[in-house]
């Protein structure tokens, strides 16, 4: 059943939505007649002003340059192409409108003056819309990011499908866009903490500035060249293609921080915090540099008189108003929501959506009266605010609810996008050299990475790290890349230089998301350099298959020395091996850090049929490895679940294979997670006689009467015969919707779950493959019938190897099975948690977890 959070969430993000598209209808409304003919006469442009026009080297309007060879070698092309409708001010008002609208331009994809109807746009949108998540969905498959794949399958759509992918008015996806931008730059806010940066100062401010104003100059000195833009359209594109991209950078650092080889790592802290500053950079300066391009636009081209202005001296004082109102604003909401947040009056859910909804609406006023990078820097500057104000679990929980936002707002940012390149608009020609320029100033951009890691005293494989994963873009650039359009069609500039240089300005941006693409998927591939582990497939003696995870280290400086220790995770139900690769990692590296010459390994097992790749041969000659178990239990070929014994069976086969892999003098040690800690007992007990066995450590230990727990009782009814077959069923049938909309599935899982990262991944695969959890399901029946009362022989024959480990609040086995432990046996190791651990620490505390057992160990 839903929180009140969560169905507040909902309300309030739907409420933001409704309230843009409106404000978005207001302020971005078509052109009518009347605006065209506004009575204040329009003032002659100066020859030499670079703002109004510009020429290419031979003289030539920038427009003309880029035409057909054809149409520039015909004579009557140039009057044509700059004819414009006169208007003659002695005619009555009739005759002027008459004559406007005989000379009434085309409509394009700037201008929606004769709109389609609406059924027909809300076709197109959810056509591109479904078509870009499955495009994203294959980009997946091809270890791509779903972004570069969502913004190829919008492109395609809209150059092969014309006549059925119609152009969007700007109404509709403004408000979309908004809230995308707005999410991106709250969690590039939330990402600098002031104690990281004080900590880090040197290494945060070369990294979040010089790579960010490096690239800004080199390209606007570039696209100068290239396409003759003026000064200030070159530092628009400039700065809006340099930004990092949070929604690329941001979750890898995440995910790398609850890695157990970049733990306590000051490279991703450093940055996280770098990212925000160089968002920062970027947005504040792409907004400045449109000032300068659109600041006098309400003084020619067709004014429009409801749209406000404000007067400057210059564009330097224009900036100096960007910077105040953003940077001032931002201040001032991050002050009011830490006291809203740390007033306890509202929960932290309802805090981080009024706060997301106040921000993202004044993003959208700033916007629409001509403050673009006030926006921006205002909701930087408010999160940031925020994330050294809010309290770790606050900001740990609002920076989820902005992923998820994220999640939400991406099937409609890229795909929108990438349906806006149109080829009859965009010529080839400037595309090509859009995508040239963007590919030099990224090869430019990792040199500058590389040396500037250099100069904040990275490591050469940490040099090599950033020198990738800090070229990556992709959020910011879509989100920013229509701007230059949205406001050439609210200053009724259309088929003006203006348009045609904002045109080059989104080619460029749209070239950024493309090209880095592969960059990011080689960051993200980057992110494995401190892996010690590897997933391996195993043919036991008895002829069947099993998967492990097993840590060896093959680049241990010193030495090790002394006999050999096997540390063997035994895990819990579901048993998802991948879910144990974090802490079997942390166990392994915090062991070296301690002791740098100790010989250990540490091995995880599996629970047979538990995992989407039990299903999958490794091998056409091999059987997969759920139908090797069924072969050796019972003839049986289907992929039936395997029984409460015949996992204990699989563990002892298991236990015994590991032995026979080491010497005689290795030590074994024994963990169990869960029910894992049920099997463990059931292996001691059926081994007696393994000297070399020194300890047993039991993890939230589910050993007896587990049906009588909370949660036993759900899984009591849940698991029975009926109900599992039914949720097998009904998760068959939706699979192929879920497989088609598989952003809003991870995202739906992510709230509930709280997960994130490789566990959400993981998740979500094994939900959507129905076996894996009809077989969790039916292992938990199994365990409600067979686990009720402790084997106190075996503890009792034992107890000087046990340790056991319990959460006072655990719902399988809470306190008084700690106390009932003490009881029976006063002198055995049963500690209590008082650090909040959870039963599923796998998920979320892998790495404190580890501290502790290494500690036993």
């Amino acid at each position: 059943m839903l929180s009140k959070s969560k169905v507040l969430l909902v309300l309030v993000l739907l409420a933001t939505t409704t309230t843009l598209t409106v404000s978005g209808q207001r302020a971005l409304r078509p052109p009518s007649n009347k605006d065209l003919l506004a009575p204040a006469p329009v003032p002659q442009a100066k020859a030499d002003d670079p703002t109004i026009k510009n020429k290419d080297s031979n003289n030539r309007p920038f427009s003309d340059a880029f035409a057909p060879a054809a149409d520039r070698r015909n004579p009557a092309f140039k009057a044509d192409s700059e004819k414009k409708p006169q208007i003659n001010p002695n005619e009555n008002k009739d005759t002027q409108v008459e004559h406007a609208v005989k000379h009434e331009h085309k409509p394009d994809h700037h201008d929606h003056s004769d709109p389609h109807p609406a059924i027909n746009l809300l076709f197109s949108l959810s056509l591109v819309v479904a078509a870009g998540i499955g495009g994203g969905r294959l980009a997946e498959r091809f270890r791509q990011p779903a972004m570069l794949g969502m913004l190829l399958t919008g492109l395609l759509l809209r150059n092969l499908f014309r006549t059925i992918i119609l152009p969007l008015p700007h109404s509709w996806t403004t408000p979309l866009w908004t809230i995308a931008l707005s999410a991106v730059t709250a969690r590039a806010g939330l990402s600098l903490q002031a104690t990281v940066i004080s900590t880090n100062l040197v290494p945060t401010v070369l990294l979040g500035s010089i790579p960010v104003l490096c690239e800004t100059a080199f390209l606007a000195g570039l696209v100068r060249v290239v396409f003759h833009l003026p000064a200030p359209w070159c530092f628009t594109l400039s700065f809006g293609v340099a930004s990092v991209s949070p929604g690329v950078v941001v979750p890898l650092l995440l995910n790398l921080m609850d890695r157990p080889g970049w733990k306590g790592s000051r490279i991703p802290p450093t940055l996280l915090a770098a990212t925000g500053l160089d968002v920062l950079i970027a947005t504040s300066g792409f907004g400045i540099a449109l000032a300068a391009v659109f600041g006098h636009a309400h003084e020619y081209e067709h004014p429009d008189p409801s749209i406000p202005t404000i007067e400057h001296i210059s564009w330097y004082t224009r900036a100096a108003e960007e910077l105040l109102l953003g940077v001032g604003g931002g201040l001032v909401l991050g002050v009011l929501s830490v006291f809203l947040a740390r007033s306890k009056r509202v929960a932290e859910s309802v805090a981080t959506m009024i706060v997301f909804s106040i921000t993202t609406l004044g993003m959208m006023v700033l916007k629409t009266n001509g403050f673009p990078g006030a926006a921006s820097s205002l909701v930087v500057v408010c999160w940031a605010v925020i994330g050294n104000g809010w309290e770790k679990d606050q900001m740990d929980a609002s920076n989820k609810r902005l992923k998820m936002i994220w999640n939400l707002a991406e099937p409609f940012l890229f795909p929108l996008i990438g349906a806006s390149v149109c080829f009859i608009e965009i010529r080839p020609i400037v595309l090509a050299l859009s995508m040239l320029c963007v590919f030099i100033s990224i090869c430019v951009r990792m040199t500058i990475n590389f040396f500037t890691a250099q100069a904040a005293s990275f490591s050469i494989d940490e040099q090599i790290f950033t020198c990738g994963l800090w070229a990556g873009k992709g959020s910011v650039q879509a989100a920013l890349s229509t701007t230059t359009m949205e406001l050439v069609h609210q200053y009724h500039l259309q088929h003006t230089e203006s348009d045609e240089y904002s045109r080059i300005v989104f080619a460029c941006m749209v070239s950024a998301i493309m090209l880095a693409g592969p960059f990011a998927a080689a960051g993200k591939k980057m992110c494995q350099i401190r892996k010690n582990g590897q997933f391996e497939i195993w043919q036991l003696p008895n002829g069947a298959y099993s998967r492990v995870f097993i840590c060896r280290d093959h680049s241990t400086k010193a030495k090790a020395v002394g006999p050999k220790t096997v540390f063997i995770v035994i895990p819990g139900n579901p048993g998802v091996l991948e879910y144990y690769e974090p802490f079997a990692e942390s166990v392994f590296n915090n062991a070296h850090r301690i002791n740098p010459t100790r010989n250990l390994d540490v091995i995880a097992l599996q629970h047979v049929g538990h995992s989407r790749p039990d299903f999958a041969a490794s091998d056409k000659s091999k059987p997969s490895i759920i139908n090797s178990w069924n072969t050796f239990f019972n003839p049986s070929k289907e992929p039936r679940p395997l029984s409460l014994d015949q996992q204990i069976h699989h563990k002892l086969i298991m236990f015994d294979h590991i032995r026979s892999l080491y010497p005689k003098d290795t030590r074994f040690i024994l963990t169990g997670h869960s029910i894992g800690c049920f099997m463990t007992l059931s292996v001691l007990r059926q081994r007696p006689n393994v000297d070399n066995l020194v300890k047993v450590i039991l993890l939230f230990p589910t050993i007896k009467e587990i049906a009588n727990t909370p949660n036993g009782k759900v899984i009591q009814w849940v698991a029975t015969w009926g109900v599992r077959h039914t949720i097998a069923f009904i998760v068959m049938i939706l699979r192929p919707i879920l497989m088609f909309f598989p952003i809003v599935f991870y995202s739906i899982v992510a709230l509930f779950s709280g997960m994130t990262g490789a566990a959400l991944e993981t998740t979500v695969e094994n939900l959507l493959h129905h076996q894996p959890g009809f077989h969790a399901l039916t292992l938990g029946d199994w365990e409600m019938k067979q686990v009720l009362e402790l084997d106190e022989e075996t503890v009792e024959r034992n107890h000087d190897k046990l340790v056991l480990y319990y959460g006072p609040k655990d719902k399988w086995a809470d306190e008084s099975h700690f106390k009932d432990m003490k009881i029976r046996f006063p002198d055995i190791q049963a500690i209590l948690c008082t650090d909040n651990v959870q039963h599923d620490f796998v998920i979320h505390s892998s790495e404190q977890m580890a501290r502790k057992v290494v500690q036993w160990i």
